[in-house]
């Protein structure tokens, strides 16, 4: 999979990832999505604790599935988001990553040949106290 992604606002409170990119044949591989040591640090000094998502938005050519896990583990409590086809989700609450590990992996299924994306993931930081 070819997986270009770009932090949008990465801001004391929130950060949004805007991620597109390419499949190929190859399924069950996980590629690195996010990584908590890139974001920006808090500016009181306090540490990131988890994320919450609030919104997803993408769009992905037919036939195409992703999954977003939150382990390189794929057990069901590690499975943040399945996405297929065109969709967006604004959460009345949001989805916090419990046993987060600081790090989001994407895993494509469902595909036969090259098939093309793009999503945008909304997160509120949730720092320790």
């Amino acid at each position: 999979m070819e997986l270009y992604s770009k932090l949008l606002g990465d801001a004391s409170k929130n950060v949004g990832v805007w991620a597109r990119g390419r499949t190929n044949s190859e399924t069950g591989q996980l590629t690195e999505l996010l990584d908590a040591k890139k974001l920006a640090p808090d500016p009181n000094g306090k540490h990131l604790r988890t994320l919450s998502l609030v919104n997803a938005l993408w769009t992905l050519q037919e036939k195409l599935g992703l999954y977003v896990w939150t382990s390189q583990e794929r057990k069901p409590e590690n499975l943040l988001l399945i996405m297929e086809s065109r969709n967006f989700i604004r959460f009345d609450r949001d989805m916090s990553l419990d046993d987060w590990q600081g790090k989001l992996y994407l895993e494509p299924f469902g595909i036969v040949d090259t098939k093309w994306f793009w999503f945008q993931l909304e997160f509120d930081k949730v720092l320790e106290r």
